[in-house]
C-alpha cells in the first residue's frame, strides 16, 4: 500500500524554543537552597557578599536564579546557578532587612541535560540590557551607595560607573526609548548633556513616537555661547596659562566633546597680553614689504626665523613665487603681418 503524500511532519523543538518555554517564577526565599551539584556548594561566603547584598537591596534582582525542582528531603527549589546572589539575600535576611517570604526571581529547569548545562555553563545567560543597568545604578545611588562600591560590585571601572550614573538622571521615557532601540548610547549621552529635564523628556518622547532623534538641534544648543578648547586663542595662551589666571574649565565626562572654558573674558585678557609680548608683534607689518623686495628663498628664511614666536597667533603666509623673465641681449624677434618672424637684415653695403 503506497504511503500517503499527506503524512504529518514531525516538529522538532529548537533549543531556543525550549529556553523560551522555561517557567519563570517568583518563589519565597525560604523555599530556595543551593543544589549539591553546584560547583561551589560547600564553599563559605566570600568577603564581597556584604557588598553584593547592598547592591541587591538597592537595585533589586536583575538576573533570575536557575533552579531545579527539589527532590526528597530538599527544599522546593534548588539553585544550580546564582549561589552568591542567594547568599547575599540570606545576608540581608540575617540582618533583618528582608523577610523569609521575600520573593526571589527564578527560572525552573526540568530537563536533566539543561540542568547539567546550567551547572557547567553559568556564563551563558542572556545579557542584561544596558538601560536596565543604568536604571539599577540610579537606584544604587539613591540607596547611598558610593561609586567605588558600585564599581566593585558590578566589575566595572569607576569612570564607566560615573558615565552610567550620569545617564541614570535621564527621564524614564528616555530609558524606555533606549531599551526599545529608538535611542543608541551616543544619542543618550548627547541628550544627558542638556540641562533642562523637560527638554530631555520632549526629545525622548518625540524619538519614542517614531519621529527620529534630531542630533543637530541638540548639538546647536550645546554650542551656543560656548568657548571651547578649540578656540584659536588657546593655541597662543595654553591651558596652563589660562588656569593660572583663574580660568575654569569643564571637561566632558564622556570624552566626546572639547572642554568648555567658563571664563572667556580671562582667555581674551591673557591672549591680548601674550600677543603684545610676542616678538612678532613689532615686525608683522614689515614682513610683506620685505618679501616684495626679496627672493622666494629669502622670504622663507625670514619666516623660519620668526615662525617660532608668531606661529601661534598668525597663520603662515602662502608664498607665491613670481616668475621672472630672463634678460637677454638679443631683443625678441619682430612679427610680420602674417605672424611669421620678420628677418633682421641690414642693408647691404656692397655696391651694385
Amino acid at each position: 500500500m503506497p504511503r500517503s503524500a499527506s503524512a504529518a511532519l514531525t516538529v522538532v523543538e529548537t533549543p531556543f524554543d525550549i529556553a523560551a518555554a522555561r517557567a519563570r517564577l517568583r518563589v519565597p526565599l525560604r523555599d530556595v537552597d543551593i543544589a549539591p551539584e553546584n560547583l561551589r556548594f560547600g564553599e563559605p561566603p566570600d568577603d564581597d557578599i556584604p557588598l553584593l547584598a547592598e547592591t541587591l537591596f538597592a537595585a533589586g534582582q536583575l538576573e533570575p536564579l536557575t533552579v531545579r525542582p527539589g527532590r526528597r528531603n530538599e527544599r522546593a527549589n534548588m539553585a544550580l546557578d546564582g549561589r552568591r546572589r542567594l547568599l547575599a539575600l540570606r545576608y540581608l535576611l540575617e540582618g533583618g532587612r528582608i523577610e523569609d517570604g521575600f520573593l526571589v526571581d527564578v527560572v525552573v529547569e526540568t530537563d536533566p541535560a539543561r540542568q547539567a548545562a546550567a551547572v557547567l555553563l553559568t556564563n551563558t545567560a542572556a545579557p542584561v540590557h544596558v538601560a536596565d543597568v543604568i536604571a539599577a545604578i540610579g537606584r544604587m545611588l539613591k540607596g547611598k551607595l558610593a561609586v567605588p562600591g558600585i564599581a566593585k560590585a558590578l566589575g566595572y571601572a569607576e569612570i564607566d560607573v560615573k558615565r552610567l550614573a550620569a545617564l541614570s538622571a535621564l527621564p524614564p521615557v528616555a530609558l524606555e526609548a533606549l531599551r526599545r532601540g529608538r535611542l543608541n548610547l551616543r544619542q543618550a549621552r548627547l541628550l544627558a548633556r542638556l540641562p533642562d529635564k523637560a527638554e530631555q523628556a520632549e526629545y525622548a518622547q518625540m524619538t519614542l513616537d517614531g519621529h527620529g532623534f534630531q542630533d543637530w538641534r541638540i548639538t546647536e544648543k550645546l554650542d551656543e555661547d560656548q568657548v571651547t578648547a578649540g578656540d584659536p586663542r588657546c593655541a597662543l595662551v595654553g591651558a596652563e596659562r589660562y588656569a593660572a589666571a583663574g580660568g575654569r574649565t569643564v571637561v566632558d565626562l564622556f570624552g566626546e566633546r572639547a572642554p568648555v572654558l567658563l571664563d572667556p573674558a580671562i582667555l581674551t585678557d591673557v591672549w591680548t597680553r601674550a600677543r603684545e609680548r610676542s616678538p612678532w608683534s613689532s615686525r608683522r607689518k614689515a614682513l610683506p614689504s620685505m618679501c616684495r623686495r626679496a627672493t622666494l628663498s629669502s622670504c622663507r628664511t625670514i619666516w623660519n626665523r620668526l615662525a617660532t614666536p608668531m606661529a601661534a597667533c598668525c597663520p603662515p603666509p602662502s608664498w607665491t613665487p613670481i616668475a621672472r623673465r630672463a634678460r637677454s641681449s638679443t631683443p625678441p624677434p619682430r612679427r610680420s603681418g602674417n605672424g611669421l618672424p620678420k628677418p633682421r637684415t641690414r642693408p647691404s653695403s656692397i655696391p651694385c
